[in-house]
């Protein structure tokens, strides 16, 4: 669990999940105003965002949040998950999960700043664009972890160099016009 301040200096917990094998990365809002999530809600997103699709991984590294301990560990023992846990002074055992998540939470930074993001919807939203964004452009192999995952590279709204976009000119007049929902993406 990482968390971000938005332009209020409010507080905003996300829950952060990378595969090991093609670092595609998915994060979930789980708390507002900061603080420790319980186990229980961290597994409940958990399950929502990553089992529903994925289905129940075989190994999970964690560190030694509290969050991760509880509903959370007992859940996935149950579940037949073999659970390593990083020791305390060795962040270089969750290294890639480290390394990921300093990678998204840098981009949600800038967008917080610079579009003066307040609140837990606009936040999920950073989020969520910020994840797409990532899984999208980040390259391991030549390939993005979107293709690893997908077999293709998902489909992009109103992209200039994407040739199936390209003729969608309202896509890309939309982006300008501030009262959209598009445009706030």
């Amino acid at each position: 669990v990482f968390e971000l301040h938005d332009a209020a200096e409010n507080r905003h917990s996300f829950l952060s999940i990378v595969d090991n094998g093609t670092t595609f990365h998915i994060i979930v809002h789980v708390r507002d105003g900061g603080g420790t999530p319980s186990s229980r809600k961290c597994w409940d997103k958990f399950m929502k965002a990553w089992v529903s699709w994925a289905g129940m991984p075989k190994i999970v590294t964690i560190d030694r949040g509290a969050h991760n301990r509880g509903v959370f560990a007992r859940s996935l023992t149950q579940a037949g998950v073999y659970l390593r846990q990083a020791g305390l002074e060795s962040p270089e055992q969750i290294g890639r999960g480290e390394r990921h998540g300093g990678i998204i939470k840098s981009a949600m930074k800038r967008t917080i700043h610079q579009h003066n993001i307040i609140g837990k919807r606009d936040m999920k939203l950073v989020g969520f664009e910020a994840q797409c964004e990532k899984n999208d452009f980040v390259r391991k192999g030549g390939f993005s972890p979107s293709q690893w995952v997908l077999g293709k590279l998902p489909r992009g709204l109103g992209r200039y160099l994407d040739e199936d976009e390209i003729g969608h000119l309202g896509i890309l007049e939309g982006q300008t016009d501030p009262g959209t929902e598009f445009a706030l993406r």
